[in-house]
């Protein structure tokens, strides 16, 4: 099979060239594809953060309240004996009044320290109105233990708390938490707690719809990954789905310890394979930091990356089609001389050239050195 010399140049550039361009747009296809998708991830971890910094600046605003108001507390022994107690309401009410988040204050101090029985006091609030009530519940013998236990402030876990006066206001149940602050003397001994109960619907309203990429989502956690707001208001109080992956033992640790978690769940967590990212939120002192999860569907994430790998691949077709064009005229027009060269030596050899035509070329090279030559040669004759 005859094969032409500008057929044999453009399948040699072609076959040199090809593997190349190929392999480039590979690798920039793959090197484009990790960059997108860690940079997809590394955002969705910048919200979770931005999230968890904000939770954390209303916490610690609670937290700080809360501390003060123990401190006072703890100042009781300087208090004039018959007075104490009522200073201390005094103090439970004016926190209360001035915190508009908080929705009770109280105080227990243990029997002895200034009633023979455990002193117990307490405020409440309603719609802005505050009402004196003592601490009371089906959580509060658990809290106090936990008090004794850590001997540190902490927050409690998420639990429903009545709210309300039984003469001008109907009953209201709330999701709420309460910061816990242990009152302790100078010899480290612990005679009592105070507690500030706040409200978790303001987290919800502003944290219940957040979204992120088209289906993603954001929760506030508790210490003990329960959710304390969710898109889907029946989660809350409810252990996190997030918890039940594989590794659920190590992501409740993590957040116990307030420490970052992230990882890649199977789709029975989530409805669909997603990344998933716990970012801390420290909380002063306490011993029980909570922490914020974002959860985005891979598949929203590698849409983007494949939207951009196909971008990659076409342009780089684009590319090698113009190669090809561009090689395939400029080798046309480099062997056209010889060509004309080969025609009119072939006319010559049959008996009918015309010896008198040249071949017109601009070239320097050595096809163009082969066209003088042979314009020279009939010159001659």
């Amino acid at each position: 099979m005859h094969l032409s010399l500008r057929f044999k140049l453009i399948s040699i550039v072609f076959l040199l060239s090809f593997p190349l361009i190929v392999g480039t747009i590979a690798f920039t296809a793959y090197n484009i594809s990790t960059t997108t998708k860690t940079s997809a991830f590394n955002e969705a971890k910048a919200w979770a953060q931005s999230y968890a910094s904000q939770v954390g600046l209303d916490l610690n605003g609670i937290v700080a309240n809360s501390h003060e108001l123990a401190n006072m507390v703890g100042l009781y022994p300087e208090f004039p004996a018959k007075a104490a107690g009522g200073l201390i309401d005094s103090m439970l009410k004016s926190t209360l009044e001035d915190s508009p988040r908080l929705l009770n204050v109280w105080v227990i101090l243990e029997p002895g320290v200034l009633e023979p029985e455990s002193f117990r006091r307490g405020w409440h609030k309603m719609d802005g109105v505050v009402y004196k009530r003592p601490p009371t519940g089906s959580t509060l013998a658990d809290t106090y233990r936990m008090a004794q236990e850590k001997m540190v402030q902490f927050i409690a876990e998420p639990f429903i708390v009545e709210h309300g006066t039984e003469d001008a206001h109907p009953t209201v149940k709330e999701w709420a938490s309460t910061v816990v602050v242990p009152i302790m003397t100078k010899d480290g001994r612990m005679v009592g707690v105070v507690g500030t109960d706040f409200g978790l619907a303001p987290f919800q309203a502003k944290l219940g719809q957040v979204k992120v990429y088209d289906t993603g989502y954001g929760e506030l956690l508790s210490n003990r990954g329960v959710a304390v707001t969710s898109k889907d208001p029946a989660n809350i109080g409810e252990m996190a789905h997030a918890l039940e992956d594989t590794k659920g033992a190590d992501l409740a640790k993590s957040i116990q310890e307030g420490r970052a978690f992230e990882g890649i769940s199977p789709a029975e967590v989530h409805g669909k394979e997603s990344f998933q990212y716990f970012a801390p939120i420290p909380i002063g002192d306490t011993s029980t930091p909570w922490s914020f999860l974002i959860v985005v569907p891979t598949d929203e994430v590698l849409s983007q990356v494949n939207r951009l790998v196909l971008a990659t691949f076409l342009a780089g077709a684009v590319g090698l089609a113009f190669l090809v064009l561009s090689v395939f005229f400029a080798i046309s027009r480099l062997v056209r001389p010889l060509h004309v060269t080969v025609d009119l030596l072939r006319d010559i050899a049959s008996g009918e050239g015309d010896l008198t035509r040249t071949i017109s070329t601009r070239q320097r090279d050595e096809v163009g050195q082969l066209a003088e030559s042979f314009n020279h040669f009939t010159g001659s004759l």
